[in-house]
């Protein structure tokens, strides 16, 4: 297991609204044959984020106060559970990019999707680097 270096920028619209976020945090690393698996805690809540990565897909977990499974592959909806200590709700999303670059010391991500939670379509951008400490 290594010490990476996390960086993740992510800009959301929702209809004419638009947030952007950037956070830097340390996490782990550990490679798994062609995929690799970063791990972090958020600072904000203490969740665990999981993020497998492999050429042309990318699976995010969120386990603690909020708990679900995403599935990136392009062109290729993922329905799933978003579980919140507030109830549970059934989230759609439908990549529309995509892109996966892992490299000796370090890697990156782009995704961009359409996420359809309770009836709103919420259009993300998310791009996340890393390196090894």
């Amino acid at each position: 297991m290594q010490e990476v270096r996390i960086s993740i920028e992510s800009k959301q619209a929702v209809g004419s609204e638009r947030d952007q976020t950037e956070m830097k945090m340390q996490g782990t690393l550990q490679k798994q044959g062609e995929a690799r698996v970063i791990e972090y805690t958020d600072m904000e809540t203490g969740d665990a984020t999981i993020i497998t990565m492999q050429k042309g897909m990318v699976s995010m977990q969120k386990k603690g106060t909020i708990e679900t499974e995403f599935i990136f592959e392009q062109g290729k909806s993922c329905s799933t559970l978003y579980k919140t200590p507030f109830g549970s709700m059934d989230v759609t999303i439908f990549p529309t990019h995509v892109q996966v670059k892992l490299e000796e010391h370090g890697g990156k991500i782009s995704l961009e999707y359409v996420m359809n939670i309770a009836g709103a379509q919420v259009v993300t951008q998310l791009k996340l680097c890393y390196e090894e400490c």
